[in-house]
């Protein structure tokens, strides 16, 4: 590897340079290992619920309260796990380590849960939530070493490239999940069950194979990840002020942006008549959140995270309120809706994961997995929320009838409202930092106009 060397440290590499050699070295792995992780991601999220009520013909409420309650498990496992691991999570070698471990763990469950409608078609509930549950305990190994090493990889320049590559990994493993639902959706019944199994089989071997792939990377790594690059840190007492606004914000889009996702399926099944055109739609969901972390990227580069976060979540809310319509209208401007759907969430992903990225390297060094454990658990109690809210609506039985307008409404107004709430509450944290800085010290300190509310920016000058 390449090392950048000064005339003035005698030939040998600066920190800095060490670090940069270090992301180059590992961005392709790390990737690799992302689009593996949400493989078994968007796979629970798109047809755990599909699976256990139209394949194991379990009832939709019960199946709700046991998703709801894998979810509320599950975020309660991150917090602990991130706790207990915290020495681990915050070296990349140990987080290399712990994810393949989670996802052998996980990509097991996953294979034993899709086996189900096969070998046991009427699947009793206590089995179901034990097989979910032992996904939910084994991801949380897999995703809290994968999340903290976005803080430890990359210098704060880098974060956000990173992060919108994380995102374009996940839009294309959507993407693979889609095509793979699609196919099950619109296949015959007798055959539904016979391609679950192969479909798992691929997601264990990505999944495992790609984990794998970065834990060797990281151990032929000898260019200084058990030592420390830069100026030393201090252990936080507590986590600042900006690490809970982003969960805050984390929290609101997490209850809404993954129920459109989680119903199309449905909605495709039951009231998009066109194979063709279902099919399509669900494609250009993925194709969007695939897009959409590039295309932000080049048109927001250089502002603010808060005004990415803001622009992503109002354009959420935009291009939900045009599916709405277009499902009324029906034709092909429902695909094109689609498409801005996901193209809006995936660059709303990349900004929140980005910014707490920045603000864990920054104010958050040594406690990466609470914070990381606590950012993943208030996306997993909304999606709680949402489970219950499915096993409702799966329970009316205007749920299957193509001429209700629920599920449609069901899929829109959670993420125009979450978009709408969450962009005030980021535009609101801004305007009120820029007020509390008075003018002569942004200008005593060189601070902007604008001072941000996710990053430590407000607190250097109480530093110098």
């Amino acid at each position: 590897m390449l090392q950048t060397k000064t005339p003035l440290d005698g030939g040998q590499p600066t920190p800095r340079a060490r670090l940069r050699d270090r992301a180059s070295a590992l961005r392709l792995p790390y990737v690799a290992a992302h689009y593996g992780k949400s493989l078994l991601w968007c796979a629970s999220e798109s047809m755990f619920a599909y699976l256990l009520t139209e394949l194991a013909h379990l009832p939709p409420m019960a199946v709700g309260c046991v998703l709801a309650v894998s979810y509320i498990v599950s975020g309660a496992l991150d917090i602990g796990v991130g706790t207990a691991f915290r020495q681990q999570l915050s070296t990349i070698a140990a987080c290399s380590r712990l994810q393949l471990v989670g996802a052998v763990t996980a990509a097991a469950a996953l294979l034993m849960l899709f086996s189900v409608p096969v070998v046991h078609p009427a699947m009793p509930l206590v089995a179901a939530a034990s097989v979910i549950l032992l996904f939910r305990l084994a991801y949380a190994f897999v995703d809290l070493p994968q999340n903290a090493m976005l803080s430890l990889l990359v210098e704060n320049d880098a974060r956000m490239s990173l992060a919108s590559l994380r995102l374009v990994a996940s839009g294309l493993a959507a993407l693979t999940v889609g095509a793979w639902a699609s196919t099950i959706v619109y296949s015959s019944a007798s055959y539904r069950p016979l391609l679950l199994i192969p479909a798992a089989l691929t997601i264990a071997a990505i999944t495992v194979g790609s984990s794998g792939y970065l834990r060797r990377r990281v151990g032929a790594w000898r260019g200084g990840l058990h030592s420390p690059i830069g100026a030393p840190f201090i252990v936080p007492g507590r986590l600042p002020v900006s690490v809970w606004r982003l969960i805050l914000v984390m929290l609101v889009i997490n209850f809404a942006a993954p129920v459109f996702t989680r119903v199309l399926p449905y909605y495709a099944d039951y009231q998009i008549h066109d194979p063709l055109l279902g099919s399509s739609a669900i494609a250009f969901v993925s194709l969007g959140a695939l897009a959409g972390p590039p295309f932000w990227y080049r048109v927001l580069r250089g502002r603010s995270a808060e005004i990415h976060v803001a622009a992503s979540s109002l354009a959420l809310a935009a291009a939900a309120a045009l599916f709405g319509l277009a499902g009324w209208a029906g034709g092909s401007v429902l695909v094109a809706a689609a498409g801005l759907v996901g193209l809006s969430a995936g660059g709303l992903g990349m900004a929140i994961w980005s910014a707490f990225g920045q603000v864990v390297a920054d104010a958050g060094r040594g406690r990466e997995g609470l914070a990381y454990g606590l950012f993943t658990a208030a996306a997993k109690a909304a999606l709680a929320l949402d489970a219950i809210g499915m096993g409702w609506l799966m329970s009316d039985a205007r749920f299957r009838d193509p001429s209700s307008p629920h599920l449609l409404l069901y899929m829109t107004l959670p993420s125009i409202i979450a978009g709408v709430i969450a962009a005030l509450l980021v535009l609101g944290w801004r305007w009120g930092a820029g007020q509390r800085v008075p003018p002569d010290e942004k200008m005593r300190y060189g601070l902007p106009d604008q001072v941000s509310t996710f990053s430590s920016a407000r607190a250097q000058p109480m530093l110098h």
